[in-house]
């Protein structure tokens, strides 16, 4: 999932989405 305003509809673990000035989503795994 690297696109922009894009939301998971149900992530196996908690993940923190960030999103960048490039566009790209970074998503962190938060255990």
């Amino acid at each position: 999932a690297e696109k922009t305003g894009e939301r998971l509809h149900a992530p196996p673990v908690p993940v923190r989405v960030e999103t960048r000035d490039k566009g790209s989503t970074s998503i962190c795994t938060s255990v």
